[in-house]
């Protein structure tokens, strides 16, 4: 009778010592040994895919701007096209700009970019630095685009005349009329300052 009392507290012994989710194995001595649960290792977290892209600083102003994909495509044309909603019909100059997804893409995160520094620069007079946009430079495609470049400034209601007084711009200062006539009139103008130059030299 004393020899089944420890049996069964034997028994007793070795279900107390299994856990939940363990087994228990037997080793060679007749004991009862718990088996190690693997341990968990820890996952680091995925990197998103859609990472922001990082700022470089432009050659320029050195304003920090939104780094363009390695796909992004930029191209830009100058052309004209016959206007003849007035009297008579002249030439209108004209920008092509093409683009693929991810050159448009570029150009939405740059005039995002803009679009918050006019909201922070809303109180401030003084114009703001512009953002250059090199034809030289990634995305544009120097082989396939013309000779153009982009220039981009936040205009506020508070930096609006000290922003107009720096690139002259007035109403008389607009450029109108026939491509053809303009382009004369400002090779004559250039053509003046040289000629002033050189007899300045003399």
């Amino acid at each position: 009778m004393a020899k089944k009392v420890a049996t069964r507290k034997k028994k007793a012994r070795t279900k107390s010592a299994k856990a939940p989710g363990q087994k228990v194995k037997k080793s060679t001595s007749g004991k009862a040994t718990r088996s190690k649960s693997p341990k968990a290792t820890p996952t680091r977290p995925k990197k998103a895919a859609a990472a922001r892209a990082k700022s470089a600083p432009t050659r320029s102003t050195g304003t920090s701007l939104p780094k363009p994909a390695s796909k992004a495509e930029l191209i830009v044309r100058e052309g004209f096209v016959i206007d003849a909603t007035g009297r008579g019909q002249q030439a209108t100059s004209e920008v092509l700009l093409l683009g693929n997804r991810e050159g448009f893409r570029y150009l939405s995160d740059v005039f995002a970019q803009l679009s918050e520094q006019a909201g922070a620069r809303s109180k401030s007079t003084e114009p703001a630095e512009p953002v250059h946009l090199s034809r030289l430079e990634h995305p544009v495609n120097v082989r396939l685009s013309d000779a153009l470049e982009f220039r981009f400034a936040p205009l506020t209601a508070a930096n609006r005349a000290a922003t107009f007084k720096r690139y002259g711009i007035t109403m008389k200062s607009r450029e109108h009329g026939s491509l053809f006539g303009r382009y004369r009139e400002v090779a004559e103008t250039e053509y003046q300052k040289v000629a002033r130059q050189i007899q300045q030299k003399k």
